[in-house]
């Protein structure tokens, strides 16, 4: 639980390997820890069209942001940078081509 606090103070994105990389705690015991983690704290806030609002805001600031890098925008590397899902990033560049 340290090294969670820790990582979330330095502002960094708590990840299993991250977590494992801090604790030396095999990687099944850290997702777990995550898994339970999570179910006790509601990240969900917002209606489901606000969070779909949000996710869409994230994309179009990562697309701007790696066209401004110079980095062609792929549906890895936005995702990445917008920390989604890969299919809703190829869905957001779909809907931006067509645009």
């Amino acid at each position: 639980m340290q090294a969670y606090q820790q990582l979330r103070e330095q502002g960094a994105r708590v990840t299993i390997d991250r977590l494992v990389e801090a604790t030396g705690v095999p990687s099944n015991l850290v997702a777990a820890f995550l898994r339970e983690l999570r179910g006790k704290q509601d990240y969900r806030t917002g209606t489901a069209e606000e969070r779909v609002q949000a996710r869409w805001q994230r994309l179009e600031e990562a697309y701007r942001q790696l066209a401004a890098a110079g980095a062609p925008p792929s549906g890895q590397a936005l995702a990445r940078q917008a920390h989604t899902r890969q299919d809703t990033a190829r869905a957001f560049l779909k809907a931006r081509a067509q645009q």
